[in-house]
């Protein structure tokens, strides 16, 4: 499920996603991953949707450099949950370093995904 699979009518440059608004952003971000769109949009504690299987949730950062405060923040929304899904145009390495730290400390697994990444031939979704 999502190997190789490219949707039609979805933008997929870099600055193509930069000039989307912002929530034409997250919406991409989410069907991208084959999730589901969180059914508020605002006052959502920073999950914007969670994936189709596992319901893990997702957070959307349409900003370059996301760094340690956003993983941290979006740690906390998601309470017993041991993982979560960060998508945004790029990470800090302190966000990379955050993930790290809470994989080894805590047990939790935060997945960092540029939308290069998503964008790629063979992302593969299964398993978020």
């Amino acid at each position: 499920m999502g190997r190789g699979v490219k949707i039609i009518g979805m933008e997929a440059t870099r600055e193509e996603l930069q000039a989307m608004e912002p929530f034409e952003f997250q919406n991409w971000a989410v069907s991208a991953l084959f999730g589901i769109h969180s059914p508020t949009k605002a006052a959502d504690r920073g999950i914007d949707g969670f994936t189709g299987w596992l319901q893990t949730p997702i957070q959307v950062k349409q900003q370059d450099h996301v760094g340690r405060p956003v993983v941290q923040q979006f740690r906390g929304s998601l309470g017993r949950k041991t993982k979560g899904v960060i998508v945004a145009l790029g990470f800090a390495a302190t966000a990379h370093e955050e993930a790290a730290r809470l994989r080894r400390e805590e047990g939790i697994e935060m997945v960092l995904l540029t939308t290069e990444e998503v964008n790629a031939p063979d992302f593969d979704s299964v398993g978020l």
